[in-house]
């Protein structure tokens, strides 16, 4: 297991190395290094193990610089509804719309105003941009009244898990004639097989890739809508059409889980020499008892003991260097 000096040692060179590569780096200032002082270089090195961005690996930015991106074309664009590509989860596609969105939390505000009139929720441990907009965290499926409206990540935000619970919470939300919205930001990124039942109370599933590709400046992914939409809900004309273009040209041309596949042995490798366990999310590892790292977890409130493995495959060449160099791998 590498220790924590070379453990630093890897974040310094990862720090510089983005410097070099500023493609590697996050879509915002507050992800990268601002200049090559050495305060400023330190400053990200801090912020490195923080957060879960998606992987700027080598092979993902290949694949996105040689996109052939028509503006016109993308712009005059109309959605169609193919399910084929899309897993089985549980979910009766063919009932739903597929849409462009602009992002997840436009949607979210969307619906919420759609049922206006009920009281949202959202599960303890759930997505902070869910907890901003909505007050009311509930811990039990009890806690789910008839006034309610639910919005629910899938997998869970909290350890990028399924809830255990997650048909009997679309249950009660079915008896109650609850309406419910599903995101599945981290869901073409797992392994999980956790089949949905008593979906029938899933209005709106939303679907960015931001945690899938590369482009969270961009934004934007697919959207899907129980059918039949009301005429004020057809807002696939008005939404921002580019992420959902790439998101869905990846999906047709590359696959589902392309992603997920394409880092299954850097996931491998890296929980290897930093000592960590696979976790079913593809980009982290989980910490094993009285861990030597366990304090850069993720986020300092870290249930899962979750451990960010994206640094180090957007620098895998770099980094794997330094370790056979010095005797470490």
């Amino acid at each position: 297991m590498l220790s924590k000096e070379n453990f630093f040692r890897l974040k310094w060179l990862i720090a510089k190395n983005e410097l070099k590569f500023p493609d590697t780096t996050g879509s915002f200032s507050f992800q990268r290094a601002k200049s090559d002082s050495i305060i400023d270089i330190h400053t990200r090195v801090s912020g490195l193990h923080l957060g879960l961005l998606s992987s700027r690996a080598e092979h993902m930015l290949e694949w996105i610089n040689s996109l052939q991106l028509d503006l016109i074309k993308i712009d005059r664009w109309i959605i169609k509804n193919n399910f084929d590509q899309l897993p089985n989860i549980g979910i009766r596609w063919a009932e739903y719309e597929k849409t462009a969105m602009a992002d997840t939390v436009h949607c979210v505000y969307e619906f919420l105003q759609k049922h206006k009139e009920r009281k949202p929720i959202i599960f303890n441990g759930e997505f902070w941009y869910f907890a901003k907009i909505i007050a009311n965290q509930i811990h039990t499926v009890d806690e789910i009244k008839k006034d309610s409206v639910l919005v629910i990540s899938y997998p869970f935000m909290e350890k990028f898990k399924v809830k255990n619970n997650m048909n009997h919470i679309l249950q009660r939300c079915c008896e109650l004639n609850v309406p419910v919205l599903l995101d599945c930001v981290w869901l073409p990124l797992t392994k999980e097989s956790y089949l949905l039942e008593h979906t029938d109370c899933i209005e709106m599933i939303t679907h960015s890739m931001t945690k899938t590709l590369p482009l969270a400046g961009i934004k934007g992914g697919l959207c899907f809508y129980k059918k039949p939409l009301p005429i004020e809900m057809r807002h696939n004309e008005i939404h921002g059409k580019i992420g959902a273009f790439i998101f869905d040209k990846l999906i047709n041309e590359k696959g589902y889980w392309y992603v997920r596949d394409s880092h299954r042995e850097l996931q491998k490798k890296w929980c290897n020499i930093l000592g960590l366990e696979q976790h079913d999310l593809v980009m982290v590892g989980t910490f094993k008892d009285n861990h030597a790292l366990q304090e850069f977890g993720i986020k300092k409130n870290n249930p899962g003991n979750l451990f960010s493995l994206v640094p180090f495959f957007n620098h895998d060449k770099v980094c794997t260097r330094f370790l056979k160099d010095n005797g470490l791998f």
